[in-house]
């Protein structure tokens, strides 16, 4: 879903789209800044799996922290936290 939804983006957009998910190889630290860096916009899927997944968590605290702004998609899947 994350790579058809970034390949959807990057068509209809001129910046540049990242999708963290291409790199998971990498040290978290580098993914983080990344988003600290190099982020415009931080555009979340949320999914059933999102928040149990600790990379996301940490862009989203980076994001917040630099006072990036945050797009929430919300997937079929997803549930809030109650």
């Amino acid at each position: 879903m994350g790579r058809y939804f970034r390949t959807t983006l990057a068509k209809r957009s001129p910046a540049e789209v990242f999708l963290d998910s291409d790199q998971l190889e990498d040290e978290f630290d580098l993914i983080f800044d990344t988003v600290r860096r190099n982020t415009q916009n931080l555009v979340i899927l949320l999914t059933a799996e999102t928040m149990h997944r600790r990379w996301c968590a940490g862009e989203i605290v980076t994001a917040v922290a630099g006072k990036i702004p945050i797009v929430p998609v919300a997937c079929d899947d997803y549930m809030p936290p109650d």
